[in-house]
């Protein structure tokens, strides 16, 4: 719970209603108390970091791409090949970037950090409760089965300044050497590189890998690894997102299953994006993945690809062809009523996944009481569609219910927290004249003890 927070930074307390279920999960044995600690230890990061961390670190990465501001080893191949990416500039944030014009680099993409976090904030899609829990609960099982052991070695590695500049040297001195004859020095001419700068490609890279291995440092605290792969995922995203937006014109953000996707696919197995990876994903936003089904912007038809998605995900059944326009109009329904009642488009589209979930608990709670009836004689094929056609039906009563809910969450959330208030400036009033009551009960008790272990005033109450 360390941290969740509330808007003024304090530790924000958890509803019992919130952790209802997990005490329940911890009464039956299914999970430990330190796991659902643990759980909701991330839970709480992941929410602090997207909230705070991921719009600011989008906008700085959206900065870096306008204003051109790549690592130099990147600058220098893009050049070389001509291939260097450019960007227009979309509508929406032409009107910060006014007065950047004379700045440095550096200051320019300070102020348009800045400036860029606010919009984010409210366009960035927000992750739901449901999928922070999700991701969390996959964190924790990843620790728990030593799958961080290896971010841990590389973290270690890149905190080890003498190491990282060892491995840059190396590196550089390998590829001047490299790039130099092979691409010939007469006259632009390729050649063919020889055995003998083979062998010395191959013996620099052992070097390298060596001192890597030699600076990996033991015992590193374990309790870091969940917080350095939030933050590892934080960054990561980021850069993706920003790709994302800028391709699209400031219109686009990929949703939380196809980001979290593509971090997973574009890094190939290592713990972190690194420049070369950054690279490619670069080029390929600018190229194939415009006509990717998977991570283009498909306009009007986004929120198809993504109820699709979304409904396989947590359903676990593909969503039929005849039941499309139903479930849109339903996450139409809800974003409309949550419009209305002052919710922002971050918070409408985590709104639309928790939908779902909440469609999918009662669909469960209703097969649940039913079926055992239904199924307790005669097995008849045909029960099974009316089980299914009533399921159906009571999904369309409830489905309003769990709208009005969703789109009313602000407003009694806002109420709680009104009153939460009220509560604790009473409290402050209060304990102050709670306390000297409760030293003047103490000091009364004292005397009256006092007073009885006295043998002369208890011969004068005997007689």
């Amino acid at each position: 719970m360390v941290y969740h927070r509330n808007g003024g930074g304090d530790p924000d307390r958890r509803q019992a209603g919130e952790l209802a279920p997990y005490l329940q999960q911890i009464k039956r044995g299914a999970r430990t108390l330190e796991h659902i600690a643990h759980v909701f230890k991330i839970d709480g990061l992941t929410q602090e970091k997207e909230r705070e961390i991921l719009p600011k670190t989008i906008g700085e990465e959206i900065g870096k791409l306008i204003l051109g501001m790549r690592p130099k080893v990147i600058q220098g191949i893009d050049s070389l090949f001509g291939l260097t990416p450019t960007y227009e500039i979309p509508n929406s944030i032409a009107p910060l970037m006014k007065g950047t014009g004379g700045m440095s680099q550096d200051e320019a993409l300070k102020k348009l950090t800045v400036n860029l976090k606010g919009l984010l904030e409210k366009e960035h899609p927000e992750l739901s409760q449901s999928q922070r829990i999700g991701s969390a609960e996959r964190v924790h099982q990843l620790q728990v089965l030593g799958a961080f052991d290896r971010i841990l070695k590389m973290e270690a590695v890149r905190t080890d300044a003498s190491a990282q500049e060892n491995w840059i040297d190396s590196a550089v001195v390998t590829t001047k050497s490299f790039l130099g004859r092979w691409l010939g020095e007469e006259a632009g001419k390729p050649k063919v590189p020889d055995a003998g700068l083979l062998t010395q490609v191959k013996e620099s890279g052992e070097k390298a890998f060596d001192a890597y291995e030699r600076t990996v440092r033991e015992g590193v605290d374990p309790s870091n690894a969940s917080n350095q792969y939030v933050q590892n995922w934080i960054e990561d995203a980021a850069y993706i997102q920003a790709v994302v937006w800028l391709n699209s014109r400031g219109e686009f953000f990929l949703p939380y299953y196809i980001l979290d996707a593509a971090v997973e696919i574009f890094r190939e197995g290592d713990s972190k994006l690194d420049w070369h990876k950054r690279r490619a994903i670069e080029h390929k936003f600018k190229g194939i993945f415009q006509l990717d089904y998977s991570f283009a912007d498909l306009k009007g038809r986004n929120d198809l690809r993504l109820i699709r998605l979304s409904y396989y995900i947590i359903f676990k059944e593909p969503l039929g062809e005849t039941e499309e326009n139903l479930w849109l109009e339903r996450w139409h329904e809800l974003a409309r009523e949550m419009e209305a009642a002052g919710h922002g488009p971050d918070e409408i589209e985590a709104g639309k996944q928790e939908f779902l979930v909440q469609m999918k608990r009662a669909r469960e709670a209703f097969i649940g009481i039913i079926a055992p009836e239904v199924y307790k004689g005669t097995y008849d094929a045909s029960l099974e569609e009316r089980v299914t056609r009533a399921a159906r039906e009571f999904e369309g009563q409830i489905s309003k219910e769990v709208i009005q809910g969703l789109a009313g969450l602000k407003g009694r959330k806002a109420d709680i927290e009104a009153q939460r208030e009220k509560w604790n400036a009473e409290e402050e009033i209060l304990y102050p004249e709670r306390e000297r009551l409760k030293k003047e009960r103490a000091d009364r008790r004292a005397g009256y003890q006092r007073e009885l272990s006295d043998p002369e005033k208890q011969k004068e109450a005997l007689e």
